[in-house]
């Protein structure tokens, strides 16, 4: 997705910029042959592919930017060390790609370990397939973000995060994990003060056939597993102390089992749903956590456990994407405190209490489409910013904004859903004060 920048400044900005919203694009594919140090440099799609035909690094003080559509292949056994800060940014047209010379000839790992100066590394509209570990992060004071990524085909972990003596603050959203052998473990190593503070967010974690998602012992952390769903998956869950994780809005759907522990820490498992897994719960006592009680009702009437866990078939309108029906219990069901509300509607539906599963919360706005129109943005009278959509084929569209434009999934909306089938004009009132924006049109289902 592009997105269209309007500056405000002192008196009446005159301005007339026009971007197109999608579209193709296109290039001369030349190799690229990377091996050894590489210096700050940025790769683009003239270069691509960029093959990786030996160990190569990027060290301290060095950015490795990446483009949105470059492929990046890496020969059998082949890995990139990461000292210093790798960009890589892609766009929903545009995906970045990671991946082996074959479906069956595998490469090692992205391995990031971030110097206490330098900037976090992030990851967003990316793939990576054919990898043992695909990213594995390590030791360093770092919170990178890893958004809107797709994983599949890694024999190893799809991401690996280890904090050894460190504090790891990872932030995993709107991924796809499937058909990998095992999703994301964060593992605090042997050191006491190792901390892994993940936050692992409106993922789906499908076909996998080890564990989805695993806190590995030792250390300590408070990671917080949110609006995930879980799909066949042996084990979507292991955790064990001195790990203390939040797990809250997920749906576990036919897995083997789907929340299991060791110790007596990570009791906050609420708001979820369950729906025929072979075992709910393992090692939780009995009577508590998966066991409905007498009088205990949801926000919408739904029979529930002392903590709002519900055991009900969570009623998808499809097994592509995962939405919700009209009729799902789901809707509304979540976790109704203020920081887990609903932000996109749609994809969210009902009210702003969070509906469990991929579509709840604030970070589902990360799994809204691209739209492809074009935008006019122009001063209005009495100071009103006029923001025109021009839409390329009729549709439901709704304006949004942020400011400033970062790696970050908070759009706050303009408009209602609008039936926009000839070009259509928002005037933004508030644009004067409000600095800078940034605006994008959202095509919706």
């Amino acid at each position: 997705m592009r997105n269209l920048k309007h500056k405000s400044s002192t008196g009446l900005a005159v301005a007339l910029v026009a971007l197109a919203i999608g579209g193709s694009l296109s290039w001369t594919n030349a190799d690229t042959f990377i091996s050894g140090a590489i210096p700050t440099t940025t790769w683009t799609p003239s270069g691509s592919p960029y093959k990786i035909i030996g160990n190569c690094s990027v060290a301290s003080g060095q950015v490795l930017t990446i483009q949105p559509g470059v492929v990046v292949i890496f020969f059998t056994g082949m890995e990139m060390d990461v000292y210093g800060q790798i960009l890589a940014q892609g766009s929903p047209a545009a995906r970045i790609t990671f991946q082996g010379l074959t479906p069956t000839n595998y490469w090692n790992t992205l391995f990031i370990q971030k110097g206490s100066i330098v900037p976090d590394s992030s990851f967003s509209y990316c793939n990576f397939s054919e990898a043992t570990n695909a990213i594995h992060l390590y030791r360093s004071e770092m919170e990178t973000k890893v958004l809107n990524c797709n994983f599949t085909n890694c024999v190893g972990f799809c991401v690996y995060a280890q904090a050894d003596i460190w504090n790891l603050r990872p932030m995993i959203t709107d991924c796809t994990f499937v058909a990998s052998t095992n999703g994301v473990c964060l593992h605090g190593y042997n050191y006491a003060s190792a901390r892994v503070d993940a936050t692992l967010a409106n993922n789906l974690f499908q076909a996998i056939p080890g564990t989805a998602v695993w806190m590995k012992y030792g250390g300590v952390g408070s990671p917080k597993i949110l609006n995930n769903i879980f799909k066949n998956c042996p084990t979507a869950l292991s955790t064990g102390d001195a790990f203390d994780c939040l797990v809250e809005n997920n749906v576990f759907s036919d897995c083997r089992v789907a929340v299991q522990r060791s110790g007596s820490l990570s009791s906050m498992v609420a708001y979820n749903c369950f729906f025929n897994n072979a075992t709910n719960f393992l090692g939780y006592p009995a009577g508590m956590h998966g066991t409905i009680c007498g009088g205990c009702v949801n926000h919408n009437g739904t029979p529930c456990d002392p903590l709002y866990n519900i055991l009900v078939n969570p009623l998808f309108a499809e097994t592509n994407t995962y939405t919700l029906a009209a009729n799902s219990p789901c809707i509304d069901a979540g976790d109704p405190a203020g920081a887990y509300l609903d932000g996109c509607f749609p994809p969210s539906l009902g009210t702003t209490i969070n509906d469990i599963g991929l579509y709840g919360g604030p970070e589902a706005c990360g799994w809204i489409s691209s739209s492809n129109a074009t935008f006019t943005v122009s001063a209005a009278q009495y100071c009103a910013l006029g923001v025109t959509i021009n839409p390329s084929t009729p549709g439901r569209y709704r304006l949004e904004y942020t400011s400033p434009l970062g790696n970050t999934n908070l759009w706050t909306q303009l408009t209602n859903v609008v039936l926009v089938a000839a070009p259509f004009t928002y005037l933004d009132w508030d644009y004067p004060a409000a600095g800078q924006r940034y605006y994008r049109a959202v095509l919706l289902p």
